[in-house]
């Protein structure tokens, strides 16, 4: 069975430089997939969707509101063609009854260990209208690593450079700030993956310059210096979302051979430890 894994593009703002980061949610979504399923993946912005390429099932990853009507447009065309089109992301679950207007099914929250139930369904010609597992997250310690073999990797340069390759440790987050929708989407508990899965992930990542995409690392602070503070030197350069101002975490990856960069409310810094001692220490309505 082939499946055509499609990222939609969207139309950047007007005098915006324009670079373009592997998508993360598509290559995760893969990886979940059975293992007798082909994966073709299209991501928009870097190259053009051919319609008549051959294929059993249609999928839509959609993180971006921005992304919402185009990914419509191309479920409506391949519909229009007799396929069957499944609808995901983080788009998806915002925006899920617009959404199943153009679709024929849509799945609503984590895809760990639930791909099969999708697969045999389609294969049985009953796929149901929404599959939706919004407050049933998988165990944590089923998260593996991303597909990141789907990238075609020479379309994510910028003036020469390679694009950081997006990652993440955990899914979930204590905190409850506005206008953030994670504690929507991943639940109110930080639920951090196991470190030999994580440092599995990050080792078969061909990139030395990462972007952790956590909301924030900083909740756990004894789980936090795991992934960053090997004592094999990670020999990458990482950038991460983070809350706590004077994080031992950051100071901890810096001394594992990491160049580090906290980012975070609209600011970024490059981590010295006069910088460090300077962050404010953000207060979080919980």
């Amino acid at each position: 069975m082939k499946l055509k894994l499609i990222y939609p593009k969207w139309k950047k703002l007007k005098g915006q430089t324009t670079f373009n980061l592997p998508p993360h949610g598509p290559v995760v979504f893969a990886a979940t997939l059975p293992e007798d399923v082909d994966v073709s993946f299209t991501d928009e912005n870097v190259e053009a969707l051919d319609y008549d390429e051959a294929c059993d099932l249609v999928a839509i990853s959609m993180m971006l509101s921005t992304q919402v009507k185009r990914g419509w447009a191309i479920a409506d065309e391949y519909r229009r063609r007799g396929k069957k089109v499944l609808f995901g992301g983080i788009s998806t679950m915002l925006h899920a009854e617009e959404t199943m207007e153009h679709a024929d099914a849509v799945f609503l929250g984590e895809s760990e260990g639930r791909m099969q139930e999708v697969i045999d369904d389609f294969r049985r010609g009953c796929l149901k209208r929404v599959y939706n597992y919004m407050t049933r997250q998988p165990a944590i310690e089923d998260v593996g690593p991303a597909r990141r073999d789907l990238y075609k990797r020479h379309l994510y340069n910028h003036k020469g450079v390679q694009m950081v390759d997006l990652f993440h440790a955990s899914r979930g987050c204590r905190f409850s700030c506005y206008p953030c929708a994670v504690t929507y989407l991943g639940g109110r508990i930080f639920r951090p993956r196991p470190m030999d899965k994580v440092i599995e992930d990050l080792a078969s990542i061909d990139n030395n310059r990462l972007f952790i995409v956590d909301n924030s690392l900083a909740q756990n602070k004894q789980w936090e210096m795991g992934p960053l503070s090997r004592d094999d030197p990670l020999q990458k350069e990482v950038d991460q979302p983070h809350h706590r101002g004077r994080s031992e975490g950051a100071r901890h990856a810096a001394q594992a051979g990491a160049r580090v960069r906290l980012s975070g409310r609209l600011r970024h810094f490059e981590l010295h430890p006069r910088a460090r001692q300077a962050l404010p220490r953000p207060r979080h309505r919980r």
